[in-house]
């Protein structure tokens, strides 16, 4: 899940919001599963599992 309040001096990247809603939504449908840093619609993703901490 994911919120931003931005101040109106702030602009928004339109391009970053669907990157994420993109990402909700293949998680919701791809459980056990986890988009990275910068993950984009059809890239790889990755299992979440302790041999990751720190080498990610």
């Amino acid at each position: 899940k994911t919120m931003e309040v931005h101040s109106n001096e702030i602009a928004r990247d339109v391009k970053e919001t669907l990157r994420k809603l993109k990402a909700a939504q293949y998680t919701a449908a791809h459980p056990g599963e986890v988009c990275p840093a910068k993950w984009n619609d059809g890239a790889k993703t990755i299992a979440p599992s302790f041999d990751l901490v720190g080498k990610i």
